[in-house]
């Protein structure tokens, strides 16, 4: 008998609200800083992704009719 894992299990990060750090996207996903930085960049140069900084800290948001994107809006202070 299989162990049965649900889509939130599988991809965490499609149920959260807009907006996601670096380090959550690292301790969601398990991986290092350095390849999340790598993705995020790879994702940015691809236009599936954008990031917002705010203060110290920069939000990773989905680019609105981009693979992958949610139907919530980037903040327009990006």
């Amino acid at each position: 008998m299989g162990t049965t894992v649900s889509y939130h299990q599988q991809n965490p990060l499609r149920h959260r609200g807009p907006g996601i750090t670096r380090g959550e996207i690292a301790l969601e996903l398990g991986l290092a800083g350095p390849s999340v930085t790598r993705w995020t960049q790879r994702l940015i140069a691809e236009g599936v992704v954008t990031e917002v900084r705010d203060g110290r800290r920069v939000y990773f948001y989905p680019v609105p009719g981009s693979a992958g994107a949610q139907t919530q809006a980037v903040p327009e202070n990006s």
